[in-house]
């Protein structure tokens, strides 16, 4: 604290390789801010990273590290969460006009837990409006903001110039307006990638409906957004699991511990992952999304929810799996085979073969289940095994030119021995 944080910032003037400086829940002083600011002032500075979480830095304290930071271009990430004695609009002033400043290279901002104020988060979006170079915000536990402020907040995200890329609004006390409002700043961004709406239970059915909404942007890049502990039951889950049906980004859609969604909400979840009612709609399926941000052996087991998460998390070859389990285990039906050309079941048996011979990612199981349906393949109808019989004229022809030679070879292989 004070003088022991000051000695060690000279100290630290000697080595020009710093790159990151933790001072969390420390009280580092007024003469080790001093001193501190004349470490940011240094041209030869390589601090990119600078951590005052809850380091009581206070409104005079600020002004002087602020000023540092004024010809400062090595600095990308600062955390100034947690520290409530900066007060006021005038307090914060300084690392307002700092934002604005064409020489401003902060790319992360934290600004957790400070007590900010309306008129703090209206100066804040003004200061942002023209920033290029912020690409991540962290407002969570400012609720004293108010809706009406954290509206204003979401202007942010349907700047069309937005470099922003990560925006955290957790822990604010959220309501249905707000949620409203995000949704409708979202509806054409095409650069945030995660956005933390987590601990707002105020947000409920209503604000879920219209937040799925961002879901269906076409050029959404978002890949997570985080509802945990907010209100999420069958009628928000239904409006998600339809938002993300040609959704092809969003990998993580976190529910928090398992919510109170019933069979209803986890069938059109099921349905997301995997439309059994076709092999073209089971190819269309969603095979991006694989996390509700808790285990997947916690996901309820309806509809089979938690073993499609799973291969979406795991499996390269997850949409052809999905294909296999759905459509190819048992007897299944022979019907659109039976007229096909020869050159073209060369290639379904060639698939059988790849999926079923994957490498170290495939399973006993599936080897088991492609090489059952292989056999029923040819042994289903007997016209099928005499047109495979009666290519051999053919071999050579669809071997080089449909498939590869060590391909063909498996499958004949096969085949002989059936």
């Amino acid at each position: 604290e004070g003088e022991p944080a000051s000695a060690i910032l000279t100290a630290l003037k000697k080595y020009n390789v710093l790159k990151t400086l933790e001072f969390e829940m420390n009280d580092i002083g007024y003469a080790g801010c001093t001193t501190l600011s004349s470490l940011l002032q240094s041209p030869t500075s390589t601090l990119q990273n600078l951590n005052l979480r809850d380091s009581c830095i206070d409104n005079d304290r600020l002004a002087t590290l602020m000023a540092s930071l004024a010809e400062n271009t090595a600095l990308e990430v600062l955390n100034l969460s947690n520290n409530q004695s900066i007060t006021h609009i005038s307090g914060w002033a300084p690392l307002l006009s700092l934002l604005q400043s064409p020489t401003c290279n902060l790319k992360s901002l934290s600004l957790g837990d400070n007590a900010l104020s309306y008129d703090v988060a209206v100066a804040l979006v003004a200061s942002l409006t023209n920033n290029r170079t912020l690409t991540c915000l962290a407002l969570g536990g400012n609720p004293s903001i108010t809706s009406q402020g954290f509206v204003a907040v979401t202007s942010l995200l349907r700047t069309p110039s937005s470099s922003l890329e990560l925006v955290d609004l957790s822990e604010n006390e959220l309501d249905d307006d707000v949620a409203v409002a995000v949704a409708n700043s979202m509806a054409n961004n095409c650069t945030l990638m995660a956005l933390r709406l987590d601990d707002n239970p105020d947000i409920t059915t209503t604000g879920s409906i219209a937040l799925s909404a961002i879901l269906r942007n076409p050029g959404s890049k978002l890949r997570l957004l985080d509802l945990k502990e907010n209100k999420i039951d069958d009628d928000s889950a239904i409006a998600y699991a339809t938002s993300l049906a040609n959704n092809r980004e969003l990998k993580a859609l976190c529910l928090g511990r398992p919510p109170p969604i019933k069979a209803p909400g986890w069938a059109a979840f099921a349905r997301l992952l995997c439309d059994t009612s076709s092999i073209n709609n089971t190819y269309l399926s969603n095979h991006t999304l694989n996390s509700f941000g808790y285990s997947i052996d916690q996901v309820p087991d309806t509809g089979k929810v938690g073993a499609y998460l799973k291969l979406n998390q795991s499996d390269r070859q997850c949409r052809a799996r999905k294909i296999l389990v759905t459509h190819f285990r048992g007897r299944f039906s022979m019907e659109p085979f039976t007229n096909m050309k020869i050159e073209l079941l060369v290639h379904v048996l060639a698939w059988f073969d790849k999926i079923g011979s994957g490498g170290r990612d495939t399973s006993a199981g599936y080897c088991l289940i492609c090489q059952s349906a292989m056999f029923h393949f040819l042994r289903s109808e007997q016209s099928l095994f005499e047109r495979w019989c009666g290519i051999s004229a053919l071999e050579d022809a669809v071997a080089h030119r449909f498939m590869r030679d060590d391909a063909y070879a498996r499958v004949s292989k096969k085949m002989r021995f059936i």
